[in-house]
């Protein structure tokens, strides 16, 4: 009987004591369970931030790659523009400039939680900005051409706005005014007059008006409409500091070219310098020169030149 009561009892422990193990293997494989479905789903949760960011930097690199070929297509039709004055390239220049707004816009939105990016980006729109007003501001360009012979110079500016153009000899500006219908560029924004430049231009002074930009391309000796002689050594500083009054702070440039004299472009550049102190921008000065056709072409000089030029 009482051995029949320690079996017992010993089979209850035994039983009590499979329980708690069960219990324990159990509580140890929850646990063990638990923590690899917490690192499946932080391995998870890091794999699909992974993919976020990989889809995020494709994003910026097609809206980058898209803004790119937009400004490219803008570009080249505003060039196309300014050559023929076609309508169609005018609006294609509008269209993709406007496009390029577009994605520029979504590139800003993109990148804003990426300091390095937001940086980068922030600077691009300045110099589109910039660009932007450079353009607009050259489209509505007034510039003129004094001694502008046969009117390519002319010609060249008339792709941004209204032209003066001047040049004492009747038989140069008939020629100018039949190479503009040759071109068929007749009905560009050109004045064309007979007239001598230094007095032409003493007179806009007198009037002050002003203008974008300025070419000048004087002969070393010449006459005027009525016979009034010219000489670069005595004519070019006086109409120089003209030119320069009818110029400001917001104008771009003048371009002076001289040829057949014996004097250097640093004569030029000096001038210049001088004449322009007061107003910012860069003075350049050197020769002009073209190539000769052949494996080991030469430059032969044709004139020297100096030039005031003020990006804005």
């Amino acid at each position: 009987m009482f051995e029949r009561d320690l079996d017992h009892d010993n089979e209850g422990r035994r039983e009590r004591l499979r329980f708690w193990l069960t219990v324990g293997l159990g509580a140890v494989l929850t646990g063990v369970v638990g923590a690899l479905i917490m690192l499946m789903s932080r391995a998870n949760d890091n794999y699909d931030r992974s993919l976020s960011w990989q889809a995020h930097s494709l994003e910026v690199i097609s809206q980058t790659r898209s803004l790119d070929a937009a400004l490219a297509r803008a570009e080249a039709a505003l060039g196309r523009f300014a050559v023929g004055l076609k309508k169609e390239d005018g609006r294609v220049f509008q269209q993709q400039w406007g496009l390029s707004q577009q994605y520029l816009a979504l590139l800003r939105r993109n990148v804003r939680d990426n300091p390095e990016q937001a940086a980068l980006v922030k600077t691009l729109t300045a110099e589109l900005d910039r660009r932007g007003t450079q353009l607009g501001d050259a489209r509505d360009a007034e510039t003129m051409n004094l001694f502008g012979y046969t009117g390519v110079g002319s010609l060249a500016l008339s792709g941004h706005g209204p032209v003066t153009h001047v040049d004492a000899s009747k038989k140069s500006v008939a020629q100018a005014r039949e190479n503009a219908a040759l071109s068929g560029l007749e009905d560009r924004p050109i004045r064309w007059l007979v007239d001598d430049a230094m007095k032409f231009a003493s007179r806009e002074v007198r009037r002050e008006n002003r203008y974008d930009g300025i070419i000048l391309d004087p002969p070393k000796f010449g006459r005027g409409p009525k016979n009034e002689t010219w000489r670069i050594e005595e004519g070019l500083a006086p109409l120089v500091s003209d030119c320069r009054q009818l110029l400001d702070a917001d104008s771009r440039f003048l371009f002076l070219t001289v040829y057949a004299v014996r004097m250097s472009s640093l004569a030029l550049g000096g001038l210049l310098a001088e004449v322009f102190a007061d107003l910012p921008g860069t003075i350049e000065h050197g020769d002009l020169a073209v190539a000769e056709q052949g494996d080991d072409p030469r430059l032969l000089p044709t004139a020297i030149f100096a030039r005031w030029s003020n990006p804005g």
